[in-house]
């Protein structure tokens, strides 16, 4: 049902393809949209506080 209120918005706006992240393109993908999917790759960098961040994370666990 999403899948199928993301390909009717897309084609109501007059879209000519889809970006998505790479994790929502696997499940794109697999929906037969008739139109290209393209997957943007996110990363993370920290710049500063790299160790703070992760023994945040490690308490989190």
């Amino acid at each position: 049902e999403e899948l199928q209120a993301i390909e009717n918005r897309a084609r109501q706006s007059g879209a000519k393809l889809i970006v998505t992240t790479e994790k929502d393109a696997v499940k794109l993908q697999e929906h037969a949209f008739g139109l290209p999917v393209y997957a943007v790759r996110i990363t993370l960098e920290i710049l500063e506080g790299q160790d703070e961040w992760e023994r945040h994370l490690l308490d989190r666990a």
